[in-house]
């Protein structure tokens, strides 16, 4: 049977708070999505450690109840729409290597700082202001690809291993192109140092 998350759950994944889920359920708890059962779950993420008592603290504690079969319905629908319009673009032949000038042509990392209006050589900043930022950014940066579902799930497992500030800076690029440029305009202020 397949299991969703709660209200409740949502609250408990936007908190981030160890004391109330360990890093192994709330990986569990997100893979939850209304069409996945405990042996599915399970079977994805027993390389993280998952076992049977995560998944039943998950429904002990209100985190989790069973899809309803409208639910159940309604997802695998919304999933086969969604998977019907994800058609991989056509493949292009590159550029010959003695086309690109090495000086003149700004790295892929660069293009995307640029892009998202972050700049990677930006003066240096203290760290308390990189902190200051991190702590401004890191829940935003989560709450974005929590919203992801499946398809965000490896992006959610990169911004909790993003080491401060930095890493999220360099994931931010990832993370724009998941959600798009406007849902992610406060994560870029808050990377930034813009204050709202």
């Amino acid at each position: 049977m397949p299991y969703t998350k709660t209200a409740l759950a949502s609250v408990a994944l936007s908190r981030r708070d160890a004391a109330t889920l360990s890093q192994r359920q709330r990986a569990a708890l997100i893979m939850f999505d209304g069409m996945r059962s405990a042996a599915e779950v399970l079977r994805h993420t027993s390389g993280l450690g998952v076992n049977t008592e995560d998944i039943a603290y998950l429904l002990n504690s209100g985190l989790l109840r069973e899809a309803t079969p409208e639910e159940f319905a309604a997802r695998r629908a919304a999933n086969s729409s969604f998977a019907s319009l994800t058609t991989p673009a056509p493949l292009t032949t590159p550029a010959p290597l003695s086309s690109l000038s090495p000086l003149s042509s700004p790295s892929p990392l660069d293009r995307a700082s640029q892009r998202s209006g972050l700049e990677l050589g930006s003066p240096a900043l203290t760290a308390d202001e990189q902190k200051r930022r991190y702590q401004a950014a890191y829940p935003l940066a989560t709450q974005l690809t929590a919203t992801l579902g499946l398809r965000g799930f490896k992006l959610n497992l990169a911004v909790e291993r993003a080491e401060g500030y930095t890493g999220l800076r360099d994931l931010f690029a990832k993370i724009e192109a998941a959600v798009g440029t406007d849902r992610a305009a406060a994560l870029r202020a808050a990377l930034a140092g813009e204050t709202t």
